[in-house]
């Protein structure tokens, strides 16, 4: 009996021996047609995201079905691919995720002719990637320009979240609002509070001629404060400042003093810090 259960278990271990081993799943890299598909879709292989010559690759890929080279019957609209491109060559590393859901898409398309999901996508696509960005460079530079006693809101300033901005007024040029009004510098007349619906800002700080700032933020929020000689201001989102003087809209009597045959003029500027 024992010589029975040896044998048979060393039948079991030859049975065993001759058993395959569990084949590999198959890995698609590259282009690809399967079964049944009017084209080919083009599969990426895994990579690390440092590898940049992979990702330029896979991105190169892409746009070249895309842009309708591969003739195919995928085509999409050259200027959405151009801004898309783009915003792809500043985020490197989202080409592989955008990558794994073409091929889904592309695969879509090729198995049931039905191309508008995935051109919606491609449509949508650079708004996605680019949900929560600031829509310029942050204000890492500086801005010089001369200030406007003529007209109200002025100088253009755009900056990102976060963005750190120094706005200087040059402090020893003077200038008066109405004939009444004393020479002022950019810092107004600090004898004077604004005060009453004709001034943009009469918080405790602004005064009449004062010079102040606005900032209109991407959600349509706006804050203003004085500048004076100098501010200041971080970015809590991203946005747009403009200066002006603090007073009515009435421009015509606002003069730059004359000293002989120089006549004032305030620089403005904004510098971007770090």
């Amino acid at each position: 009996m024992r010589l029975s259960v040896i044998g048979m278990a060393l039948v079991g271990l030859a049975a065993m021996s001759c058993k395959k081993p569990p084949e590999a799943p198959v890995v698609i890299q590259g282009w690809h047609q399967g079964e049944g598909w009017t084209g080919s879709c083009y599969f990426a292989e895994d990579y690390k995201d440092s590898d940049r010559m992979k990702g330029n690759e896979v991105r190169e890929a892409m746009f070249s079905q895309w842009r309708g080279d591969r003739d195919d019957g995928v085509s999409f609209s050259a200027g959405v691919l151009e801004d898309l491109e783009t915003v792809l060559l500043g985020k490197p590393d989202s080409v592989k995720s955008v990558a794994k859901q073409n091929v889904e898409l592309c695969k879509t398309f090729m198995t049931t002719g039905n191309i508008t999901p995935w051109q919606n996508w491609i449509a949508g696509l650079r708004d996605t990637l680019t949900a929560g960005d600031c829509k310029w460079p942050p204000l890492r530079y500086q801005q010089h320009d001369y200030l406007d006693l003529g007209k109200g809101w002025q100088f253009e300033g755009r900056v990102c979240k976060d963005d750190v901005v120094r706005i200087e007024v040059s402090s020893k040029d003077e200038y008066k609002l109405s004939d009444d009004d004393p020479w002022m510098t950019a810092e107004g007349d600090t004898s004077r509070r604004a005060v009453g619906a004709d001034y943009p800002c009469t918080l405790e700080e602004c005064f009449h001629g004062t010079v102040i700032y606005r900032f209109t933020g991407e959600d349509g929020t706006i804050e203003i404060g004085a500048v004076g000689i100098e501010k200041e201001f971080v970015a809590r989102q991203p946005g747009e400042l403009h200066l002006r003087v603090n007073s009515d809209d009435t421009w015509y009597d606002n003069v730059w003093r004359k000293r002989g045959s120089l006549v004032d003029h305030a620089s403005i500027a904004y510098i971007g810090g770090e």
